[in-house]
């Protein structure tokens, strides 16, 4: 299927020769979106996770109940 070849660009999708220079070929021959398609997505997610992450913290932050149940060890 699909071989690991050392070289290439990965972030230009393409592998073999460095630079996608002769005898480069596609690294997804198959995707057929395009890549800004796909960094906003990861954009996307990054945003959602670090959001929650946030509001989590805020969270634990503001509710005394919990952060004395962190605090006070009784996971031990």
């Amino acid at each position: 299927m699909f071989r690991y070849q050392k070289g290439g660009d990965v972030e230009a999708g393409t592998s073999g020769a460095p630079g996608g220079a002769m005898g480069a070929r596609e690294l997804y021959p198959g995707m057929t979106e395009p890549p800004e398609m796909w960094r906003a997505l990861i954009r996307k997610i990054y945003i959602i996770l670090s959001v929650q992450q946030l509001l989590t913290t805020a969270v634990v932050i503001k509710v005394r109940a919990i952060s004395h149940f962190f605090v006070s060890g009784a996971l031990l």
